[in-house]
């Protein structure tokens, strides 16, 4: 056998291990090694992922602001709640038609999903947007009242100082003012 064709199955043994882990010992030498690399194409497809969902969420706030300015303009209020006769509506997150059924998260996972939200958003971003973001990717809070679970998950961030309300409804993530080697921030 060539030197390819011994790669392409490793290649094919790790690919195998990792769909099916099972009751397996832990990948060592050669294994090891291809399962390592397959995790780093993985890691450097997901950055690619996490950058793109970045700028279309940044442009989709965009979008939504420039909608409530045309309603401001047009009704003088920025209010969108059902009091108002004639409102508009922002239109509503599309949600990936792969996922069915989204992924129920709740306590710390759910405070890391909202933090990964606002962070990737850069920007203020109101409640109900936070839970059709969760939705897009995939996600969503327990119960009947999703949104409470965002406002708990909000309330416990607040307190630990890694968001901010910035109006009523509305979040941001706070930047640390320095990273964690005393140097510049990290930037999401």
């Amino acid at each position: 056998m060539d030197e390819a064709s011994i790669n392409r199955t490793w290649r094919r043994r790790a690919e195998a291990a990792v769909r099916d882990p099972g009751p397996r010992l832990k990948a060592m030498g050669r294994m090891r090694n291809e399962v390592l690399a397959l995790q780093a194409e993985a890691l450097a497809e997901l950055a690619e992922l996490d950058e793109a969902l970045g700028t279309l969420l940044r442009r989709r706030l965009e979008l939504t602001g420039r909608i409530r300015a045309c309603h401001r303009t047009l009704k003088g209020t920025d209010d969108f709640s059902r009091r108002w006769p004639g409102r508009a509506t922002l239109p509503r997150a599309v949600t990936p038609s792969v996922a069915a059924e989204p992924a129920v998260v709740e306590g710390a996972e759910l405070r890391a999903a909202v933090a990964g939200v606002l962070r990737t958003a850069g920007t203020a971003v109101r409640t109900v947007e936070i839970h059709e973001l969760l939705l897009a990717q995939g996600v969503t809070a327990p119960g009947r009242q999703p949104l409470q679970a965002i406002w708990n998950a909000l309330r416990a961030l607040r307190a630990e100082g890694s968001v901010e309300l910035v109006a009523r409804g509305t979040y941001q993530a706070v930047l640390p003012a320095e990273g964690p080697d005393g140097g510049a921030p990290c930037v999401p």
